[in-house]
């Protein structure tokens, strides 16, 4: 008999919450699929450039080793790369602790002082994920290690090698793994080998093996050669434009890169690249990584005003139950007579064209900057929507007369089936409704973006992901869930700073090197 201590929902009953997700419009891979094109074959998680070169020199050493031998197995192949990764986290944590985005590096400063107990590493430990050891702390919890979660597409998007379950080299990765071999000393590749081998690493082990150091890459060496070469190269055989041509978007982005710290720029931030591109961009250009980041940017743009309205719609909602239709004649009475007070001084009863016209003239950086310090405080979200929409008019009303040049450009790269690209928003949102009065365009826009938020959510849910609603409407009565704050998504730069840093072409202090000012003139 159940009684109210022992009674147990039934499995199909059981609530697993709400979780965050990311992009609640579902409009963020427009902008994703834009900057995949613009940086190829790196990642954001793919952060230090040497890590392709010591994949290909492992797995090849593997491939020499076992590569005939059939009772070998794939998990066989990932624990050989695993105790690889963890080694050379033990040799950064040692030789060069402050270098960042170093695999396993939280593990070995946890694990610092087993040296002193048992007078070794236990790499094996570490890194063994066969059964029984799955509640063991490990370096790595992904089967395959970072080479296989993080690193795997990029190298096969640059030929480098094949994953077919086994990491299979390519002849260029093989080319790789080759010029990262002569830079490392006979004797410091065969202890590597040997510690791999026995899984034990002596602390002195780590002072011989300095040549393997990921911020190491000897300039004009071979290494170094390929490296540059693979960057400068084209994107590659599967990244083609609408003709079925390769292109150059990456080279071409890396010298916009390099020309812009040149600039030498104080002013330095995560996005300060992209607005220099975009209040550098010449009108003249098109099709190219420089329309590209300008591209990005407003298309970023477009994404923070229409999230942030979103978020003020569930900052308004916190602790309050509304009715929907009431709630949406509310906010939309509330941003039309903020808009008018705080930023469109015109008639009510102007069509929305009339706004745009009124908006002439605007910055589209400076609202943008100002929206970005709006959102940081969850009292302000009145001023920030109604902000968010004279954004929106802004960006409209300086990018409409180059409306046939984006779309050209969607077309190109593939670009013009992802959802929340440039020209859909500027049809579904403005286009549209240039005739309608402002009001309507409001309450119109509104809903479109609680719809899109509804339709996503359960498009996420329907391929296995949680309950990602931010809100929920039953019996017309609308209530909040959860709220999400608009954000940016991350373009690759710093992976792209990494990768010109350990090439030497630029400092720490991001300031061009010799070296790098060098390839600038040949870019």
């Amino acid at each position: 008999m159940y009684t109210s201590q022992s009674y147990l929902e039934p499995f199909w009953a059981e609530n697993n919450g709400f979780i965050t997700g990311r992009d609640a419009l579902g409009i963020q891979n427009s902008s994703i699929s834009t900057y995949s094109r613009l940086l190829p074959g790196m990642t954001n998680l793919t952060l230090r450039l040497r890590y392709y070169g010591f994949y290909m020199w492992v797995l090849q050493n593997y491939q020499e080793l076992y590569g005939s031998n059939t009772e070998k197995t794939y998990k066989d192949q990932y624990f050989y790369v695993r105790k690889a990764e963890l080694i050379m986290a033990f040799i950064m944590m040692q030789l060069h602790p402050d270098e960042q985005s170093v695999i396993g590096s939280d593990y070995t400063k946890r694990n610092a002082k087993e040296v002193d107990e048992l007078g070794y590493y236990n790499i094996t430990k570490g890194a063994d994920k066969s059964n029984g050891n799955e509640n063991r702390e490990l370096y790595w919890d992904f089967g395959s290690g970072a080479l296989g979660q993080y690193y795997a597409g990029s190298l096969v998007s640059l030929k480098l090698i094949k994953s077919e379950g086994f990491f299979i080299i390519e002849e260029q990765g093989q080319q790789l793994a080759l010029a990262f071999a002569n830079n490392i000393e006979d004797n410091q590749k065969q202890l590597f080998l040997t510690i791999i081998e026995t899984g034990k690493l002596d602390m002195q082990d780590l002072e011989q093996l300095a040549d393997f150091a990921l911020n190491n890459i000897p300039v004009h060496s071979d290494e170094w050669n390929f490296y540059i070469q693979m960057l400068m190269g084209t994107d590659g055989v599967n990244l083609v434009d609408d003709l079925g041509a390769e292109t150059n978007l990456r080279r071409e982005s890396l010298s916009l890169y390099l020309k812009y710290l040149f600039q030498d720029d104080d002013a330095y931030d995560n996005r300060s690249f992209i607005k220099w591109q975009y209040n550098e961009f010449n009108p003249e250009e098109s099709g190219n990584a420089s329309f590209g980041w300008t591209y990005y940017y407003v298309n970023e743009a477009i994404h923070f005003a229409l999230e942030t309205i979103f978020w003020s719609i569930l900052v308004d909602l916190r602790d309050k139950e509304r009715v929907f239709n009431d709630y949406i004649e509310l906010i939309t009475e509330r941003i039309v007579s903020n808009s008018k007070e705080l930023y469109i001084n015109i008639s009510l009863d102007s069509t929305l064209n009339d706004y745009i016209v009124a908006s002439s003239g605007s910055s589209v950086v400076s609202l943008l900057e100002a929206l970005e310090e709006k959102v940081k405080n969850y009292s302000n979200n009145e001023e920030a929507e109604a902000l968010a929409f004279q954004l929106l008019l802004a960006i409209y009303n300086s990018n409409y007369s180059r409306i046939d040049k984006i779309k050209a450009f969607e077309h190109k790269y593939g670009i013009n089936n992802q959802r929340g690209r440039i020209s859909e928003n500027f049809s579904i949102f403005i286009e549209t409704k240039l005739n309608c009065d402002f009001k309507t365009f409001i309450k119109d826009a509104l809903k479109i973006l609680l719809n899109n938020h509804i339709n996503s959510a359960y498009r996420k849910m329907g391929n296995g992901e949680g309950n990602l609603l931010k809100f929920m409407i039953e019996d017309g009565i609308i209530f909040h869930i959860q709220t999400m704050e608009p954000s940016h998504t991350s373009p690759r730069l710093k992976a792209l700073e990494n990768f010109m840093r350990d090439l030497s072409l630029i400092t720490k202090e991001r300031k061009l090197t010799d070296e790098g000012t060098s390839i600038l003139t040949r870019l």
